[in-house]
């Protein structure tokens, strides 16, 4: 008999002894009470792999699909885990002062990155509040923005492929 889906030798057990099938047959973000934005993020991440890989709408062998998707921890950071935005826009300092602080701020605080360093985004716009208000539509294109979810677990519209990327679980030890 032919046994398409192996059982993984080790395994962890998260939420009951199907899970690692559900996760083989579906992928890590296919469930019955996944929102179709969600899918459509999880489909457009393997597609996405995969033309990296010349490999697109192909399989070479049967039920071999594996992929290795971006976490793109930089551009969550900017989006959904940097409340100092507005605060410090409220703040009236000049742009030298809210750079300044935007990025100190930045520095103690972005999660999951080795180097935290922000200061190249200050070449590369003209102003303090240009940056801001690109970040603010950013976050306005997030998909399910109003949901409670951890900033890790967040989404922007997919407007190209740096906007594809994975669930993570950022902690002190890693993501």
């Amino acid at each position: 008999m032919m046994e398409i889906l192996k059982r993984p030798v080790s395994h962890e057990d998260r939420t009951g002894p199907a899970f690692w099938v559900d996760e083989a047959i579906w992928g890590h973000r296919l469930h019955d009470e996944q929102t179709p934005w969600l899918i459509l993020l999880e489909f457009l991440g393997v597609l996405r792999s995969e033309q990296v890989a010349g490999r697109a709408f192909a399989e070479g062998e049967f039920n071999a699909l594996s992929y290795r998707p971006q976490t793109q921890l930089r551009l969550r950071n900017l989006i959904f885990n940097n409340p100092y935005l507005l605060t410090i826009g409220a703040e009236g300092l000049s742009d030298d002062a809210a750079w300044t602080k935007w990025l100190e701020l930045m520095e103690q605080n972005a999660g999951g990155l080795e180097s935290r360093d922000f200061s190249y985004l200050r070449g590369r716009f003209d102003s303090f509040d240009d940056f801001a208000s690109v970040v603010g539509f950013l976050q306005s294109s997030a998909i399910e923005g109003a949901s409670n979810k951890r900033w890790s677990s967040k989404f922007v519209f997919p407007f190209g492929p740096s906007a594809l990327y994975e669930d993570a679980a950022v902690t002190a030890s890693g993501v």
